[in-house]
């Protein structure tokens, strides 16, 4: 997460999207390139437990803006060990959706 938060090309009013259940070895990257370039991270709630992948997944879309860059989706959470996407089929689901959205 680290190599490639660092190769973004983020700037002020940009805006990365995060879970509020991630692990701080893939937080505070976000949220030190948000400090030292004027971009903003925003944390997204997850509900507990979760009604399935796709009710994460739509947490994504429903927050993003038209300054969203990034979507940071994590294999799973630090502190629960909640799975975002467990299979290849959810992989390609989630694409489907990002390509529906652009």
């Amino acid at each position: 997460m680290n190599f490639m938060a660092n190769g973004l090309n983020l700037g002020p009013g940009d805006e990365v999207l995060l879970t509020d259940q991630e692990h701080p070895g893939g937080r505070c990257r976000w949220e030190l390139r948000g400090k030292r370039l004027g971009a903003r991270v925003k944390f997204l709630p997850v509900p507990i437990p979760p009604e399935s992948p796709e009710q994460l997944i739509e947490l994504y879309v429903k927050g993003t803006t038209p300054q969203t860059r990034v979507w940071a989706i994590p294999h799973g959470t630090s502190a629960l060990a909640i799975r975002f996407l467990n299979s290849e089929d959810e992989v390609d689901r989630t694409m489907e959706v990002v390509t529906r959205w652009t």
